[in-house]
């Protein structure tokens, strides 16, 4: 069941939704809040004006599904913006991010220099011109006007959040389940331990001091003293208890995050037909939901289930995300087996309706509006460290918006999706992608990356906005020939439609995508520099997000220094929403910028 709990924190009241079971105790989902609000204290948890004891359980006090909690915080001053607390204000980051990007730690853990490291990281994602304007526009903005600037984006982030972010499906702030990506993978090679009966790879302790030091049975052979402690090798391959008892435990938690028990109740009839075919499964309607089936019946522990977990563990972090299609979770069915319970979309895939006329009717400026959502989709992918590996316009979901005029895309199928953070490279490479659409680096073997889905995406754009088919009637073996080994590329710009508007496509566009396909992955065009290609052509009079905040500081900027002079002006959490900021300048993010710069307190 979800449990809403209200309260003020420093300068800000928050409302934060919980998922529990009734069982649980209320001290420990308490302390879940505390995480997600890290400046606070929760020192009283009150239900219909009555003070509840904390070491019981929910049951205790019959709370039900969608009660409204009130919490009382050690820091309730609800009217003074003379300053204001970012710390309190995490949670709204964490929704208007991805629950999936971050290292969820206790208040007490957050590194400054973790912090000040992944800052300069972000910047240097940003081309030199963009990142000297940013460093000028948060030197000025820092100058005299910390507190402010820290209100604007404060509210930039609360308001973004409700805007442009589906709460209802932001699947809590899971601290447990952010601390799994890490503790389930051998920390010299990232391979992914596995308690499977018929091919386990377990924990290896590495050396004699301590059972919490361990690699797997390969890296064993590869180290000649244990690199956390320098202490001696084991001489034989000892079982790390402590990791082994670990996994069991995240085994059970990652399954209590994937199968939510309000899916329980979903069935399938038997003679029911599915309305949609995969490689591997097949796709069934049942009231809104659709409901993705293994073709062949998975038992518990198999290899089909825990690839399907695999895809709800990445991709359910994500379905707050507008154009990422929506995961619930997962459902065991008596026929079926394991099974994937997403949002049903009333639309076609973008690869069926290049192929019948839908594409062909729409104008070229719906097509715009279409490249800009699947573009946005894939930023936030990145934003979030996920490589989807398997970009296409098959995995384009298309839904019709409410009043009948174009589509929202949606990024679908995330089973040999991954966390770049956290991959095994040869794990990785076994993975399959789409002849085609696989950019030459990864079909050389070489390690999927955010360049390879760059790679993916310029061709799906060029079928999108031209609608001229590359591949179509070319055998594998002729695409590998021609695309891959030999670099050629599509030469015919000219755009078809049923009702033309634009006979040939734009320069930049036709140059950014260009780029975007280029055979060596460092030249490729990042995911801003086309978001920015696609609104300049939308709007001819569309100012770059960098350039529009350096403006907005223009008057102090010219004498503004160069260096990250602001950065030991600000504490940790203050530095963690100026990285966002600097994030959402990476996807060209202009609605964040927008709304920053609209706050009254600039003045």
């Amino acid at each position: 069941m979800k449990i809403k709990f209200s309260g003020w924190s420093c300068s800000s009241k928050f409302c934060i939704v919980q998922e529990v079971q009734p069982n649980d105790i209320i001290e420990a989902v308490v302390f879940k809040i505390e995480q997600a609000i890290p400046c606070t204290k929760i020192t009283n948890v009150i239900h219909d004006g009555r003070k509840l004891n904390k070491t019981k359980s929910f049951e205790c006090y019959g709370i039900s599904d969608g009660t409204l909690i009130d919490v009382q915080t050690d820091t309730e001053d609800a009217t003074s913006r003379k300053t204001v607390c970012m710390g309190c204000s995490y949670h709204n980051l964490v929704h208007l991010s991805a629950n999936v990007a971050r290292v969820h730690e206790t208040r007490s853990h957050f590194s400054q220099e973790a912090t000040h490291a992944s800052l300069h990281q972000w910047m240097q994602k940003l081309n030199p011109k963009d990142q000297t304007k940013i460093i000028q526009f948060i030197n000025s903005a820092s100058d005299g006007l910390k507190t402010r600037f820290m209100v604007c984006i404060k509210d930039m982030f609360e308001v973004y959040v409700k805007k442009y972010r589906n709460i209802e499906y932001a699947n809590l702030i899971d601290f447990d389940y952010c601390e799994l990506l890490n503790e389930l993978r051998c920390p010299v090679c990232c391979t992914k331990f596995s308690l499977h009966p018929h091919s386990p790879i377990t924990p290896i302790q590495l050396c004699t001091i301590s059972d919490k030091h361990y690699t797997c049975h390969e890296c064993v052979s590869k180290v000649k003293c244990c690199p956390l402690c320098k202490g001696e090798i084991h001489t034989q391959a000892v079982t790390s208890k402590y990791v082994m008892k670990l996994l069991r435990a995240s085994k059970q938690k990652i399954e209590v995050y994937c199968l939510p028990t309000e899916l329980t109740n979903i069935d399938i009839k038997d003679n029911q037909r599915p309305f949609a075919h995969g490689a591997f499964c097949n796709v069934y309607k049942v009231e809104n939901y659709a409901i993705k089936c293994p073709r062949v019946p998975t038992i518990i522990g198999c290899d089909i289930e825990d690839a399907i977990i695999h895809e709800i563990f990445l991709s359910r972090p994500m379905s707050h995300i507008p154009n990422v299609l929506i995961v619930y979770g997962g459902i065991r069915l008596p026929t079926y087996g394991m099974s994937i319970v997403m949002e049903f979309v009333d639309g076609p895939s973008l690869a069926k309706a290049l192929s019948d006329d839908t594409i062909l009717n729409l104008t070229f400026e719906e097509r715009l509006e279409i490249s800009l959502g699947v573009c946005k989709g894939l930023g936030e992918l990145h934003l979030a460290g996920i490589v989807h590996r398997d970009f296409k316009p098959a995995n384009v979901l298309l839904k019709k918006v409410s009043n009948g005029h174009g589509y929202i895309p949606k990024i679908a199928d995330f089973g040999v999706s991954f966390l770049i953070q956290t991959a095994s490279a040869t794990a990785v490479q076994k993975l399959g992608g789409t002849v085609g659409y696989d950019a030459p680096e990864v079909a050389d073997g070489n390690t999927p990356s955010f360049q390879s889905d760059i790679y993916a995406l310029s061709f799906t754009l060029y079928e999108l906005l031209t609608v001229h088919r590359p591949f179509i009637g070319l055998k594998d073996t002729q695409i590998i020939t021609k695309y891959t080994i030999k670099g050629e590329r599509p030469k015919d710009w000219s755009i078809r439609a049923n009702n033309p508007t634009v006979n040939i496509l734009p320069d930049m566009l036709k140059n950014v995508i260009e780029k975007g396909w280029l055979p060596t992955s460092e030249d490729r065009a990042s995911i801003g520099e086309i978001i920015y290609a696609i609104r300049k052509t939308i709007n001819s009079d569309y100012k770059s997000c960098a350039r529009t905040l350096w403006e907005r500081f223009h008057y102090s900027s010219r004498d503004s220094s160069y260096e990250y002079d602001f950065i030991d002006k600000y504490n940790t959490f203050e530095l963690l929403a100026i990285q966002e900021i600097i994030k959402r300048l990476v996807i060209e993010d202009s609605e964040a910028v927008q709304l920053l710069l609209n706050n009254y307190a600039w003045g």
